[in-house]
């Protein structure tokens, strides 16, 4: 008698982390970016293609295999700066998605082979919002495998995308 997002909330209750595919018939960015808050790595809008969900499946289970083999660290990089931590997931070639939260406010920076090619925060997308997104002066961050966006809204590189970020704020410094 539970519909999808209380199951995924029961999960979270319970502290099990499972690899969370949904697919709905009733998609909506809203029911998106809910299921995505409670751990959810792919989402699917019915009607979708069986073969592009088996082949996520299978390189979900087999990430998560390696993640067992090849742990990996975890912990905490406070002393960082979004700028620092985004230049180390770029120079490792990180694909996926660089999830961020700071306060009530969260983020998502998509990364294939080392560069970025989409990001969101609130309604922002895009550079605009990468640029907001590494004005950030505090919070948390993960990381999540094989995670793609919906769409592709930056072209340009990682470098020429931080060092953009440091003119603005030069610029908005000099001027205030």
């Amino acid at each position: 008698g539970l519909t999808g997002i209380d199951l995924l909330r029961k999960l979270a209750d319970h502290n099990i982390d499972p690899c969370i595919i949904v697919i709905t018939g009733f998609g909506s960015d809203e029911i998106h970016n809910e299921v995505e808050k409670l751990g959810a790595i792919r989402y699917f809008t019915k009607p979708f293609d069986i073969n592009e969900l088996a082949d996520k499946a299978i390189a979900l289970l087999e990430s998560r295999a390696n993640r067992k083999k090849y742990p990996g660290f975890r912990g905490n990089l406070g002393n960082l700066k979004m700028v620092d931590i985004i230049q180390i997931v770029c120079l490792i070639r990180q694909s996926g998605l660089l999830k961020i939260q700071s306060g009530k406010t969260s983020g998502k920076i998509y990364l294939k082979d080392g560069q970025i090619i989409h990001a969101e925060t609130g309604n922002a997308y895009g550079e605009d919002a990468l640029y907001n997104i590494i004005d950030w002066e505090s919070g948390s961050f993960e990381i999540h495998d094989l995670v793609e966006p919906s769409k592709q809204t930056i072209d340009k590189s990682w470098e020429f995308l931080l060092l953009e970020q440091c003119r603005r704020k030069d610029f908005r410094n000099r001027n205030s």
